[in-house]
């Protein structure tokens, strides 16, 4: 009798320890959950968080972007009218040495005439 009452003690003390094991295994298991759910949460925040960073970088570097394209169109047209300016002095150089020489031309008509004249 007393070898199945030691049996009996020590097999409902196994039991009782299985019991307390189980119960902390569950509330592992629970604990696990709860943070698991929380990082899942976080992250969640945090690509959120990243999402939202990253279209304001867009929206900035697209307004930066127009306003670099709206300066360069304004250096193509600084350029431009520096070109046409260049092309108007010219022209009008041209226009110059062409007008001293009809007055040349004509200086010389006029002597020539006298000469026949003569």
């Amino acid at each position: 009798g007393e070898v199945a009452d030691s049996s009996d003690a020590a097999l409902r003390g196994l039991q009782a320890e299985l019991a307390k094991h189980r119960e902390a295994t569950t509330a592992d298991v629970q604990q696990l959950a709860v943070d698991f759910v929380g990082h899942r949460n976080a992250d969640a925040a945090s690509v959120a968080q990243l999402q939202a960073d990253l279209r304001a970088s867009r929206d900035a570097h697209a307004e930066q972007l127009q306003s670099l394209r709206a300066e360069l169109r304004g250096q193509d047209v600084q350029q431009l009218l520096g070109h046409l300016q260049e092309k108007v002095q010219d022209h009008q150089a041209a226009i110059d040495s062409l007008s001293q020489h009809r007055s040349k031309a004509s200086e010389f008509e006029g002597r020539c005439s006298e000469h026949i004249d003569k």
